[in-house]
């Protein structure tokens, strides 16, 4: 009987991680590209790390990704955001950092939704 309660007990905490797993997946997809750029806890995450360090946000472009022919993949690369910030060292000083930042929004086809995808972030600074 004592297996029973634990077998069962191991069944449900399997069946509580599977759900939370999955309303996770679906809370990072949306409608629409301009949801990703906007709402994605990726992009989200990296421009608010940079504005704590002190960077402000200067321009976002989302670029559409134009193919000849649709990729034949469950999903793929359809717009890719695009975004500069900089940080200046003092009020007088003519050096500057600055963070660019690439978001990639995935398409995937089986939903007819858009993810988040890889979100690369390349550090310069001008002397």
């Amino acid at each position: 009987m004592n297996i029973f309660k634990t077998t069962l007990a191991t069944a449900f905490a399997c069946i509580a991680f599977q759900s939370a797993a999955s309303d996770d997946v679906l809370l990072n997809v949306f409608p629409a590209p301009n949801d990703v750029f906007e709402q994605g806890q990726d992009l989200q995450f990296t421009f608010n790390e940079l504005e704590a360090a002190g960077f402000i946000q200067q321009e976002c472009i989302l670029n559409t990704i134009n193919y000849v022919m649709e990729p034949d993949s469950d999903s793929y690369l359809s717009h890719q955001a695009r975004c500069t910030f900089t940080r200046p060292h003092g009020n007088w000083s003519l050096i500057t950092d600055y963070a660019r930042v690439t978001g990639d929004v995935l398409y995937l086809r089986n939903m007819n939704m858009y993810s988040g995808g890889r979100t690369i972030v390349e550090y310069s600074t001008v002397y």
